[in-house]
């Protein structure tokens, strides 16, 4: 099992964050996120869509599952 941990800095959007994710990320099985990574706000109904179509875009790259914890 490929496992990847990146260490970001804080995003306010989650098109944002994957597009950094996308340019630094290897392939992995496994990439988990620190906690926080979309900063502390809670998210509203569509910007958690949002999230969840940038990290099935990011999932998909990698190759794997993605962990990261957010507050919504």
């Amino acid at each position: 099992m490929r496992v990847s941990i990146a260490q970001t800095r804080r995003f306010g959007a989650a098109a944002e964050a994957v597009q950094w994710l996308l340019s630094r990320v290897s392939p992995a099985d496994l990439l988990v996120l620190p906690e926080y990574w979309l900063g502390v706000e809670p998210l509203s109904w569509e910007e958690f869509e949002a999230l969840i179509r940038e990290l099935r875009r990011l999932a998909e790259a990698v190759g794997g599952y993605v962990v990261g914890r957010f507050e919504g």
